[in-house]
């Protein structure tokens, strides 16, 4: 990946989380981005990201909440 390849996946990567964090659908945000002129592999790239990074910040959550104090 070169690095004006990287800037444009970083790009799409804010835009799904920002429009993600409105309440937006990951169709809807993808169609947009697709009619666009954006490469369905770098958007397909970028949501894999954002989706790992949403999974793994629930998965810290849901670790803490489980946490048991025994004294």
């Amino acid at each position: 990946m070169n690095q004006k390849e990287a800037n444009r996946i970083k790009e799409l990567m804010d835009y799904f989380r920002k429009n993600l964090e409105k309440g937006y659908s990951v169709e809807s945000l993808k169609w947009a981005l697709v009619s666009q002129g954006n490469s369905k592999r770098e958007i397909l790239k970028a949501l894999q990201i954002v989706e790992a990074e949403n999974n793994s910040e629930i998965n810290n959550k849901e670790q803490t909440k489980n946490i048991t104090f025994i004294y």
